[in-house]
């Protein structure tokens, strides 16, 4: 039995019965970023984006010169309203 287990730890390079390095399953999901925060955030600046283009059209057809919370705001809905 002791030749036996000889050769099993020689072969396997295995020092350290407690070390179970060796058992990989293929799937690393530990390590892989999760992609879902940044798309969300990407898809957010895009939406906040237009959303401004669209207060500065508001605001220049009004005839005006600052963009105020309430153009923001009614920019952001019309880009609600261009989602599809």
């Amino acid at each position: 039995m002791k030749i036996i287990l000889n050769i099993y730890i020689v072969t396997y390079n295995i020092m350290d019965p407690k070390d179970i390095t060796f058992m990989k399953s293929g799937f690393d999901n530990l390590v892989e970023e999760d992609e879902v925060v940044e798309n969300t955030g990407s898809v957010v600046m895009v939406f906040m984006q237009n959303a401004m283009k669209n207060a500065d059209i508001y605001v220049k057809h009004a005839k005006r010169q600052e963009i105020t919370p309430e153009d923001i705001k009614r920019g952001l809905m019309l880009e609600v309203f261009f989602m599809k």
